[in-house]
Order: structure tokens, then sequence, then C-alpha cells
């Protein structure tokens, strides 16, 4: 398996060159809250990331380590996905961050063009403690704005001090960054994929008012939404009520695997496999609508066509689907653990791209909508 799936085991090394200059406190950017006054490479031996690791996937723009790192740069101030286009920086001049979050927090802000918010999710996300992995459950189910850190933390049985401490351990960011970034995430996918106004923009992403989206977008990328939109592409005009969105993954994904165990399983009146995708109706806070997901391979995505009256409730609707089609596995670190066992060794030499997802896909579709 070459070097994948190395990335959240190892220690953080670091070459004597770089030690050297690191004697030095780096001080972060004035909108930098976690990173300020602090020494990177001694806040980065407690983030699980492998530096040699990391550097040979930004230089060789490896897709699959797309998401489980993110890249800050210091010259430009941004940063990146490890498959960003944009001329490869030195090494001196780059620092690594297990999360979007975590580099946000340092005083980076998103690169405009490969755009971190489209990565799949984090995997290490996943490998982390089972409080840190039950608690981004409940904050994509906005678990924050029913009473913020010291609520989510009760539900999950433990102090609030101790929660945020796991977090800055797994994530390198708090639980409110977190959500912060997520919702900043969302809303510029929304700004740049769909022609939703601002307003309904700001409700979809989880913003309580206009007035906060617009200062957290022009805070973060120096651009208000409206310029923001201007230089993206922008898609085809959808009817109303129609959106349409891709949702990345990490190759090899099978699809036509993932399609022929749906297919026999779906229930009649409600969803379907035809032509190579997979359709069915949803439901949810009273309202009624539809999904269609098709494979869109040359951007290794899935695209998604949404039919649904509610805006706000798109974050839930994109986030179920991620997790029912598995987008944030990482199957290269799939088929290393089950190629241990000697019964299920030949089936992953015959089929190599196996889905762990089956039974989490049909829990999803008998009660996730």
């Amino acid at each position: 398996m070459g070097y994948c799936g190395l990335i959240v085991r190892g220690k953080s090394r670091v070459p004597v060159s770089v030690k050297k200059k690191s004697k030095v406190l780096e001080r972060g950017p004035k909108t930098s809250n976690l990173f300020c006054g602090l020494d990177y490479h001694q806040f980065a031996k407690h983030m699980n990331l492998d530096w040699q690791v990391c550097s040979r996937a930004r230089l060789s723009r490896d897709a699959r380590f797309d998401g489980k790192f993110f890249i800050g740069v210091l010259t430009s101030r941004v940063y990146c996905r490890s498959i960003c286009p944009a001329p490869t920086a030195k090494e001196k001049n780059v620092r690594y961050f297990p999360s979007a979050a975590a580099a946000a927090e340092a005083g980076f802000r998103p690169c405009l063009r490969c755009r971190p918010e489209c990565s799949p999710g984090t995997p290490a996300w996943l490998g982390t403690s089972n409080t840190v992995s039950r608690a981004l459950r409940l904050i994509d189910e906005s678990a924050l704005e029913d009473g913020g850190v010291e609520v989510l933390a009760e539900r999950l049985g433990v102090g609030s001090r101790h929660l945020r401490r796991l977090f800055l351990r797994h994530l390198g960011a708090t639980p409110s960054a977190v959500a912060q970034t997520r919702r900043l995430d969302f809303a510029k996918k929304l700004i740049d994929e769909t022609r939703l106004p601002m307003t309904q923009v700001a409700l979809a992403s989880g913003f309580g008012c206009v007035r906060r989206f617009n200062a957290g977008i022009r805070k973060v990328y120096h651009r208000t939404p409206t310029q923001i939109r201007r230089l993206a592409r922008q898609p085809s005009i959808q009817p109303e009520n129609q959106y349409l969105f891709r949702l990345r993954f990490r190759p090899p994904y099978n699809w036509n695997g993932m399609l022929a165990f749906l297919a026999p399983r779906a229930t009649p009146g409600v969803e379907g496999v035809d032509r190579g995708s997979y359709r069915r109706s949803i439901s949810l806070n009273g309202n009624h609508g539809c999904v269609e997901v098709s494979l869109d391979e040359k951007n290794d995505a899935v695209t998604v066509r949404v039919q649904f009256g509610d805006p706000r409730s798109l974050f839930l609707i994109t986030e179920r689907i991620r997790a029912m089609f598995d987008l944030n596995a990482d199957w290269a670190d799939i088929v290393q653990s089950l190629t241990t066992d000697p019964v299920l060794a030949k089936r992953v030499e015959d089929e190599p791209s196996v889905s762990r997802s089956a039974s989490k896909a049909r829990l999803l579709l008998r009660v996730g909508w």
C-alpha cells in the first residue's frame, strides 16, 4: 500500500534544519486565537501527523490523501488541500494541520482555488476517540445550538474542559471552532454551487442572521459573499427548490458494487436503482422531497440532485448522503485491515474496493430519513 494510511499513526518527525528554526516562537496573525505564541512544531507533536508522509503526499498531489490533512502556506496565509493545483511551496514555508478548523484557528484562510470545503471528510475524525466521534455527529445535528459546549459535554458524559482538550488533541481546534468552520464551508459551497439568495444561504448554513453570515465570510475569505459568487463558475440554472451538489470521495470507489448491494434491497415505492443512479424519496421536518445520486467519475465525486422545499435542511441531507455512501472512507486503510483476516483476504483480492458501509447504508435507508 506504499505510504498510504500512515498519516494518523506515526509521530511528527521534523527535519533537523526545520527544528533549529523552530526555536523562535511563531506568532500567528491577529485573527489567530489558538496557535498565537506557540511553537508550531511542539504543537504538531500532539496532532498525530507524520511530517514525511504529509510532505510526500503534498509533492505528489496524491488524491488518496485529500482531506486527511491541510496545508498552511506561510507566505500567502492560505490553507490548501493536498491536491491543490497551485505552484508547490517550499517545505520551509508550509505547515500541516489535521483539520480545516485547526488551520483556520492558526490564522490561515481557505484557498479559493482548491476549495477545501469540497474535500472528502477527514478520516482522522472517524479514527479518534469515541467521545470526539460522537461529539462530531452531534455537532452535525446542530447540538451546539441547543446550549453550547457545556450542554454538548453533558450529553456525552464528560466535562466541558475535558471535551475541549480532546478536540484540541485530535483535531487541533475547539468544538466551537469546528462547528464554525463547518458552517462556513457549507455556506461557501452553497454560494459556489447554487443560486440561492444570500439570506437563504445564511439560514441553510446555520447562521442565525445575515449580519453574522456576512461578517463570517468577510473575515475568513476577505471578500463579501457576492464577490465570491462572481468568482465562481456559475452552474446551470436549476428549477425552484432543486439543487445540484458534488460530494467528493477518495479513489478507488466501488460505485457499481454499492448499487449492486442497494438494488435488490430497495423499498418499493420509496427507493430504486436505475441506469447507474440511486433515487429515493425523503421526508424531514414535515417537508417532502427526493434525491438522486449518480457517479461523477472524472471528478472523483458523486453528483447529488436534491428536490426539497426547505433549504435549511440541505446540510443535513448532504451529510446523510455522505454517510450513507461512506464518502469519507479511506479505502486503502480498509483494504489493508481486511487483508489481515484469512477468510476475507481472498475476497479482497478479487474485489479490492470493498465497502464497509453495507450495514450502515441499510440503517440510514430505514430510519435516517
